[in-house]
């Protein structure tokens, strides 16, 4: 199998958390807890360093990355290595362990997304009971974060990321969450971010121009990305399923197409692949990277069964099913045939539309 169609590997670093947030199935995760061993991270990101068409390594699957003991260690093999990477944290540790936003602004990280997710103190209180963590002690630490990084030297891109629970058509939430719904609101809280990121760090008459730059036409449902500084970008997701619905009634899908093993892969914590990072409780073992090669795992059986399944348009897999299907039938129907127009004719002509820009 050629890596150079890969672009995202997801490592596992650690699948231990400090949140429990009601839109993660971190509280019904059922696999051990525990850290990845820091020379088989070595010897993965060796491999990867040798991958065609450089794809972007992203430390985290479940887990906060930022509890890993070596990931200062972790973070300097991945830059040696020279690779695409991205840290995802829920930036808790900013106010938590302070010294971690001067190593981390250090390290010089290509992207550093926050999944902040919650963007005020009622919405904050759906991440669990924290009791050494208030609200805004939360939301002062990554504000911290991004200043210093803006101010410093480093290359570090910071991508903070804010969950759109707007219920939509196509949308197959993982729980029925009230985070920010509608363009109002999600509006109204981008701009408020803008604001305390930049409030202080430039002019205060340059600053009243910015903000009177409003965010244009906003699109619900659908992944967007706002660049408001140079190394800061506002991020909306939709609240999606992870695969793991719990519906009395569910349509599951039985054809589709999806990208798992060939343009993406998730290795958890213990060196399980899998082919994707919705896999969190790695029910598609394609193989363990303490016993193979990546390249071999790729090539191996499993993976090819899996592969050969989707290049026919069929979807075999249990947890496929589940995350391609819907609970209507109709809305069964519209992911599994948009799966298969997304990879096979929108995906393509978005890449190449990226290669001439």
């Amino acid at each position: 199998m050629p890596t150079s169609s890969f672009e995202h590997i997801h490592i596992e670093v650690t699948n231990v958390c400090n949140f429990a947030c009601e839109f993660c199935p971190d509280m019904i995760l059922k696999r051990p807890r525990g850290h990845i061993d820091l020379e088989l991270l070595r010897k993965i990101l060796d491999e990867v360093a040798t991958f065609e068409g450089r794809p972007t390594v992203l430390f985290h699957v479940m887990g906060e990355p930022l509890l890993y003991p070596h990931i200062f260690d972790a973070l300097e093999m991945a830059v040696e290595c020279d690779l695409n990477l991205e840290l995802i944290t829920n930036g808790s540790t900013f106010h938590l362990i302070p010294k971690h936003i001067q190593k981390l602004i250090a390290a010089n990280v290509p992207k550093v997304t926050i999944s902040l997710q919650t963007p005020d103190e009622e919405t904050f209180t759906i991440r669990g009971e924290m009791k050494n963590l208030s609200a805004d002690d939360y939301f002062q630490g990554i504000i911290n974060f991004t200043r210093e990084n803006m101010r410093s030297d480093s290359k570090t891109i910071v991508q903070v990321k804010f969950m759109d629970s707007t219920p939509t058509f196509f949308s197959v939430p993982y729980k029925t969450l009230r985070v920010i719904k509608g363009r109002d609101e999600l509006r109204h809280h981008l701009s408020d971010w803008k604001k305390k990121f930049l409030q202080g760090t430039i002019p205060d008459s340059d600053l009243e121009e910015l903000l009177k730059k409003k965010f244009g036409k906003l699109l619900l449902g659908v992944p967007q990305f706002f660049k408001i500084h140079p190394k800061i970008v506002l991020y909306s997701f939709p609240l999606e399923n992870w695969g793991n619905l719990d519906e009395d009634e569910f349509y599951p899908a039985k054809i589709g197409y999806c990208d798992g093993a060939v343009g993406q892969m998730g290795i958890l914590q213990d060196g399980k692949v899998t082919p994707c990072c919705t896999d969190y409780e790695g029910l598609i073992p394609l193989g363990n990277v303490n016993e193979n090669s990546l390249v071999e795992i790729l090539e191996n059986d499993a993976t090819r069964t899996l592969r050969e399944c989707f290049d026919r348009m069929r979807v075999d897999d249990p947890l496929c099913q589940q995350c391609l299907g819907a609970n209507t039938r109709g809305k069964s129907l519209v992911r599994q045939v948009g799966a298969i127009a997304y990879y096979k004719l929108m995906k393509p002509i978005f890449r190449k539309k990226q290669r001439v820009d």
